[in-house]
């Protein structure tokens, strides 16, 4: 009969017998130490191979196949303490064996504790490795479907700052709940990857499943979604915001920049709860701070169009692109004007020079004393000639129509600031906003006794050149050549 049957019908005996003395008693529990002696030693040499500093080398395979062996191990480890502890309470053992069993439950308890954080220690790797193997299948998962997406983590530490979850919260809301034909599995799971540190720790709990997606947007909000600081932060911004206007940024990209900016601002505070509808006053104060602050040309051309001193924010954001497109048009034609007037300037000027460096070269290279002529008469008869030669050089050289032929369909510098519809100095010609369709400019050149067709002050309509012959010069709006920038039907529409 084994020991454990021996054990085991001991423990059918009555009390009254667990006072008795068993001769067998004193051989049973002798086969039992010996085969608890056995067991710790065989636990003792596994546990020096998986000792602690040993277990940070180990692959998640190997710790598998380590986890399995220690369970294995521990079985007949527990069941030979289990024994002693039974043959202990049937049996009257005597002194020397009631201090072996206390001893080896000493020495059962340390060795079941190692044994116990070994197996803790090995059950963490195999379960990094399974959740970094899930990790690695649901990110492939994410790449698939929602390809190119990826959002700056968020780890939850810095609570001193609400507008790092804010920014994180609106980026995920725009880039991945917004996506449609994503499950909200998917959803879950690009959430998950996109936490870190404490805010991953407080939906690290939910199955990632889409069921929980909202749950685990109303926990971290919660958490780190403050509207009040959030709203501070953006109010702050507003009041600060100024565009950076430069007279070198003629297209007014900053302008745009600055509208876009406030635009944006203003949205995220409608989603936190407050309101900026028409008429209200904080639409007013709204309207006054993004105006007032915009440069003195974008608020003339507004004043303008809208006929009004005090557009509100929402006619800013619906005529905006508009007036700066026709900012753009009106730099870009006063730009090429004054180029041609300058190219025009600076070619007659080398032209002048040039005949002046040729009379000095055609100079009469013999004394005046050899043909006969006294010095003093010679010298006031050769000026005169100089003078002479030199007025019929340039007449003859320089066309007399050229400076007629530029004035027809260009400004003349002096004329530069003079707008020659209503004779004001704020704009050029082809910009008049007092005679804006072309009818009215044509009647007004009429009343001012100015050619209607090339603006010209030396002749009628019914004799101009240009009545049935092209201009030089394109006309800067619309490229033709068939009238003049100021006449162009689509700049006076």
């Amino acid at each position: 009969m084994s020991h454990k049957n021996k054990v085991k019908g001991s423990d059918e005996k009555d009390s009254g017998s667990s006072e008795s003395s068993n001769p067998d008693a004193q051989k049973v529990i002798g086969e039992i130490i010996s085969e608890f002696d056995i067991n710790v030693e065989i636990l003792t040499d596994v546990m020096k191979i998986y000792s602690p500093a040993k277990l940070e080398d180990l692959t998640p395979e190997e710790a598998e196949v380590a986890y399995e062996r220690l369970k294995q191990l521990r079985a007949p480890f527990d069941k030979s303490l289990k024994d002693l502890l039974l043959c202990q309470r049937n049996y009257k053992l005597e002194e020397s064996l009631t201090m072996r069993v206390m001893e080896l439950k000493d020495v059962y308890s340390a060795h079941s504790d190692t044994l116990s954080s070994t197996l803790a220690a090995l059950k963490k790797i195999i379960n990094e490795k399974k959740s970094n193997d899930l990790d690695r299948d649901n990110l492939q998962i994410i790449k698939n479907l929602l390809p190119g997406i990826e959002i700056q983590k968020f780890e939850g530490e810095n609570l001193l700052d609400p507008m790092k979850f804010y920014t994180f919260r609106k980026t995920f809301f725009e880039l991945v709940m917004a996506r449609k034909g994503v499950s909200d599995a998917v959803k879950f799971m690009f959430l998950k990857n996109s936490l870190t540190g404490y805010a991953l720790s407080i939906i690290n709990s939910l199955t990632p499943d889409g069921t929980n997606l909202q749950k685990a947007i109303d926990m971290l909000d919660k958490e780190f979604l403050n509207k009040t600081a959030v709203c501070s932060k953006l109010f702050e911004r507003l009041m600060s915001l100024t565009p950076l206007f430069d007279k070198h940024d003629k297209n007014f990209v900053e302008t745009r920049k600055y509208i876009h900016c406030v635009r944006s601002l203003v949205n995220d505070l409608v989603l936190l709860g407050h309101n900026f509808d028409t008429g209200s006053t904080s639409n007013a104060m709204l309207s006054h701070l993004v105006f007032t602050r915009l440069p003195w040309l974008v608020q003339s051309a507004f004043t303008v169009r809208l006929k009004n001193n005090f557009p509100t924010f929402d006619d800013i954001l619906e005529h905006y692109a508009e007036v700066i497109y026709q900012l753009n048009i009106k730099h870009a034609s006063k730009d090429r004007v004054l180029s041609i007037t300058k190219e025009s300037a600076s070619g007659k000027n080398n032209h002048v020079k040039a005949l002046q460096t040729n009379n000095k070269s055609s100079k009469i290279s013999k004394p005046l004393s050899e043909k006969g002529v006294c010095p003093k008469e010679s010298k006031q008869k050769f000026t005169k000639t100089k003078n002479l030669s030199y007025a019929n050089a340039v007449s003859s050289e320089v066309p007399k129509s050229s400076a007629k032929d530029r004035s027809l369909n260009t400004e003349d510098e002096s004329q530069m600031k003079l707008c020659k519809f209503c004779k004001s100095k704020e704009h050029l010609t082809s910009f008049c906003n007092v005679y804006k369709t072309k009818i009215d400019r044509v009647n007004r050149l009429e009343a001012v006794g100015l050619c209607s067709i090339c603006m010209s002050s030396t002749h009628k309509e019914s004799v101009c050149k240009f009545k049935s012959a092209p201009f030089r010069f394109e006309c800067f709006i619309c490229k033709s050549n068939s009238h003049i920038t100021p006449l162009c039907p689509s700049q006076s529409k």
